[in-house]
């Protein structure tokens, strides 16, 4: 039996199970309708569209030639878009509760994102104490050590302040844009068509990860590393909360070092990421899986939601 034709979801969004279509469907799923057609693609390539067009304005702002703060502040703005986006081709294209982008609950579970977020900094601090362990190992000498010392001098408090700041309020608007074009729109256009959620999280994290212009193969690898993990979070734990916690949490620990010690233009390209990164995060990654996994386990948080349907078709009137 598909998975979609199983009781109970409508109880997990508030909706009386005795008035509503019963239906369990898992996040990849909750895109798809009776009269779809090919209202997933349009509104997949309104969003591609609306993505080129934000890299459009993230390189104007490059060319403006601003502050590297105000410039990683204002592209942080720029990727924050793409929520945008995908509500509108959710809601006004595919006809759908942009929501259901969201989670399973056709919202943001703010407790549970908060609570994701604690696993996430537990990882990302378990990743930087292996990253100094690594570098340390990997010096090689004491003159290599001296070296790597020195060019990690502190700004000052104005400039962290300023840049921190300024990180701060942007970064979270970046990773979840980031998050809801590749775990979010990307998944659920093939959980349309396919049963299986696996198609979407690899395509998806692909288009994510040729987007951050890999130079490297350990850079490749660690960018569909995290879309891997990410996208099976999403769909064992029902929505994207997360994929955005490890997301804003790890981007947010990147930034603030880099604006403490070398100002933000020097926070790390996850497009030229080292072998190191990738052993780094080989360990941070799936922690981090194993953690959110074992609390969501405990707290019972929803798999399965409600058809993602706008336009229900009105009930049958009896003749008098």
């Amino acid at each position: 039996m598909d998975i979609s034709e199983r009781p109970g979801a409508w109880s997990a969004v508030g909706v009386s199970a005795v008035t509503a279509p019963a239906a369990d469907v898992p996040y990849h799923r909750l895109a798809r309708t009776e009269r779809q057609g090919g209202l997933p693609v349009l509104g997949t390539l309104l969003v591609l569209v609306g993505a080129g067009l934000i890299v459009v304005v993230m390189g104007v702002l490059y060319a403006l030639g601003l502050s590297p703060v105000w410039t990683q502040a204002s592209t942080n703005l720029a990727l924050g878009g793409l929520i945008l986006v995908v509500f509108f081709a959710a809601r006004w294209v595919q006809r759908r509760p942009a929501g259901s982008v969201s989670s399973v609950v056709g919202r943001i579970r703010w407790r549970w994102l908060v609570i994701c977020s604690g696993w996430a900094l537990l990882a990302v601090v378990t990743g930087f104490v292996v990253a100094v362990t690594v570098l340390a190992l990997s010096s090689g000498s004491g003159d290599a050590g001296q070296a790597a010392d020195s060019s990690l001098r502190w700004v000052g408090w104005l400039p962290f302040l300023v840049a921190a700041g300024s990180m701060l309020i942007t970064v979270p608007f970046q990773a979840a844009g980031e998050e809801y074009l590749a775990r979010g729109w990307m998944v659920q256009l093939f959980g349309c068509y396919l049963r299986t959620p696996w198609v979407g999280i690899v395509v998806g994290g692909l288009l994510w990860t040729l987007l951050h212009f890999p130079s490297t193969p350990w850079a490749f690898a660690v960018l569909m590393l995290w879309s891997v993990v990410l996208g099976w979070l999403v769909i064992r734990t029902g929505g994207l909360e997360a994929a955005i916690a490890f997301h804003v949490v790890n981007n947010l620990w990147v930034f603030l070092f880099a604006a403490a010690f070398a100002g933000v233009d020097g926070a790390t390209n996850a497009g030229a990421a080292s072998w190191q990164v990738l052993l780094v995060d080989g360990v941070t990654l799936p922690l981090f899986a194993w953690l959110v996994l074992r609390s969501a386990r405990r707290s019972g948080v929803t798999r399965v939601g409600s058809p993602a349907v706008v336009d229900r078709p009105e009930p049958a009137t009896s003749a008098a």
